[in-house]
């Protein structure tokens, strides 16, 4: 993946595939989906220093090895019909090894129309872009060689 320009032929490629095999009456899911993990050399992890995102923790919890949050928000009015969610979850692999998973998407009877599936999915890519980039503070970004959209 290097942009969405470069990849959206594979992407109507599969969708049109997929009404020719399967040929549904109508589609009961559309969505986009990024999958980024962000490794770290610090033993100790500040995750305000790369995330506009932070974890204070109560003294009891000293040991922690991981985490696994997930947020779950209602998506703009992207596509006409359908119930559409963006799921954002923030874990760690490892103590040094952030996961960022935001998937946005649309739930319920929607037309088997490679067009209309094609246009929903790059809307989706659009706003999961977005929430991408609210993210990243500027150190991620030069550790990455990043620029901001």
């Amino acid at each position: 993946y290097t942009t969405w320009a470069d990849f959206l032929p594979c992407v109507k490629g599969v969708i049109t595939q997929y009404l020719e095999v399967a040929q549904p009456s109508t589609v009961t899911r559309i969505g986009t989906r990024y999958i980024n993990r962000f490794q770290f050399s610090e033993e100790e992890l500040n995750l305000e220093k790369y995330f506009k995102f932070g974890l204070m923790l109560p003294e009891p919890i000293t040991d922690l090895e991981g985490f696994d949050l997930t947020f779950l928000c209602k998506a703009p009015a992207l596509v006409a019909k359908g119930d559409k969610k963006v799921k954002t979850r923030f874990a760690t692999e490892q103590v040094s090894d952030v996961i960022l998973d935001i998937d946005c998407y649309a739930d319920g009877a929607m037309p088997a129309d490679a067009t209309f599936l094609v246009d929903a999915a790059t809307k989706f890519h659009d706003h999961v872009e977005d929430v991408f980039e609210s993210f990243l503070q500027q150190d991620l970004r030069s550790l990455l060689g990043a620029t901001q959209i």
